[in-house]
């Protein structure tokens, strides 16, 4: 049993600790032995939870068992442990949180911070690639940009899945009968960006107004406060950077963007996209749409399970 483990490692002065991805012990020599080595490698799963690091302040151990290569999931909410019971318990999973979930202030002002950050956080637990990465919505946007800026690192980065993500930066296009007609129709989309921009902005600043009086928002507000602030971010967000290699992307039946791969097939080798029927709220919540992820998800992730597999042999 783990918890006897942790009572012997104690009674013997042995001490462990998890850093730069590694079990590492020390204590009296007579301990450090053959056995305690196995030991280690049979509960390192449950050392690495054990041990997490405060400094990874968002990302959550989901499944810390498995020799495979590591999924990342970035604010997968309800989908994390669904997905990751049904990739099985031989498949490490961890997956990002928000930042302001427990009401916090949240400090990135631009999703090449965000991804500074993760990847920070990140290579506390897997120091080295190839990394798996995938993300829903806003988070895909910060996963995309991690994958780009590890690649430029020189990690490899074979798995990139970005979940109902869109680009914001590129306009959707107007299609009218005339020239007034669509001079009309721009305007109205721009003041319709223009007002939600100001609206997300007031709502954003007022909560942020309230946390320098206040450590924490209440429950109530939390959402409307990483949703307003994630939406400010990703309008300036405007990726500099090619990804080398395919996204798997999944696209919401609903999602009404006049942009078929919603904007990503500029900016990588190519993508595969699959369809979800349902829109952005319903992608993760009907057991029907969670079906389509996991199993794609699944061969996705085996795929490239295969190909590093080969290689090393």
């Amino acid at each position: 049993m783990f918890s006897e483990f942790l009572t012997e490692l104690e009674s013997k002065e042995i001490h462990v600790s998890f850093s730069e991805g590694k079990i590492k012990y020390s204590g009296p020599e007579q301990y450090i032995n053959a056995q305690l080595i196995d030991n280690l490698k049979h509960y390192k799963g449950k050392l690495i939870k054990y041990l997490w690091p405060t400094e990874c302040s968002n990302m959550m151990p989901i499944n810390t068992e498995g020799s495979k290569v590591p999924f990342i999931l970035l604010h997968g909410e309800k989908m994390n442990y669904p997905l990751s019971n049904h990739f099985g318990i031989d498949q490490p999973f961890y997956g990002f949180f928000h930042y302001g979930s427990e009401g916090e202030k949240i400090f990135h002002k631009k999703v090449e911070a965000f991804a500074k950050d993760y990847i920070s956080q990140l290579q506390k637990i897997q120091p080295k690639g190839p990394y798996y990465l995938g993300g829903f919505s806003f988070g895909g946007l910060v996963a995309f940009e991690m994958a780009v800026q590890l690649q430029k690192q020189g990690f490899e980065v074979p798995v990139l899945i970005l979940i109902d993500c869109k680009i914001p930066m590129f306009k959707e296009p107007v299609h009218a009968s005339n020239v007034f007609l669509k001079i009309s129709l721009e305007f109205y989309n721009y003041s319709k960006y223009i007002y939600y921009w100001l609206f997300h902005k007031a709502r954003r600043l007022y909560y942020e107004f309230f946390l320098l009086f206040k450590t924490r928002l209440h429950k109530k507000n939390r959402n409307y406060y990483i949703m307003g602030t994630y939406s400010q971010i990703a309008m300036r967000y405007k990726p500099k950077s090619h990804y080398n290699g395919e996204i798997l992307l999944f696209r919401s039946q609903q999602n009404n963007s006049a942009h078929e791969y919603l904007g990503w097939d500029n900016l990588c080798d190519h993508v595969n996209m699959v369809i979800v029927e349902g829109n952005h709220k319903t992608i993760y919540e009907s057991e029907e749409s969670y079906n389509v992820l996991s199993k794609n998800i699944g061969e996705w992730i085996e795929k490239a399970n295969g190909y590093n597999k080969k290689n090393a042999s």
